[in-house]
């Protein structure tokens, strides 16, 4: 289900991977339902504080020297600023990608091209995008 808003309205679209419901359909939100909803908008972390939710949630993998974190923080906010993935890609995502990268042996102090087989297989988790098969 999305919900988006457009001229002061906000509107749900209800969506389906059933395969029998191939239509989508848009409706408006009541007002009583809009005033039980509480609406925060959630800035994108400053690249400090990105840096410092990295080094958070990947305490026992990574430390603020790590070439391969650096790198790989540069590259996402990268593919950010360019639009390159479908959607938007958020930090949850860089996380999962880093978790993978280094579970699969990339090295913590190494850059990141110097682990672009195993940063390229991982490169799913990090865009959601399906992969491109070359023939």
């Amino acid at each position: 289900m999305t919900i988006r808003s457009s001229e002061g309205r906000k509107s749900c679209r209800p969506t389906s991977n059933h395969r029998h419901h191939h239509q989508q359909f848009e409706r408006n939100l009541p007002d009583p339902f809009l005033r039980r909803c509480i609406y925060y908008d959630i800035p994108f972390p400053t690249d400090t504080e990105l840096r410092n939710i990295l080094l958070s949630r990947l305490q026992r993998l990574a430390s603020r020297e790590d070439r391969l974190l650096e790198d790989a923080l540069k590259f996402f906010l990268k593919l950010r600023e360019e639009n390159i993935p479908r959607r938007k890609i958020s930090p949850a995502e860089l996380i999962q990608w880093l978790v993978f990268m280094l579970e699969r042996g990339a090295k913590r102090k190494a850059k990141l091209r110097d682990s672009s087989d195993i940063a390229l297989e991982g490169l799913g988790a990090l865009t959601k995008d399906p992969p491109i098969n070359s023939a």
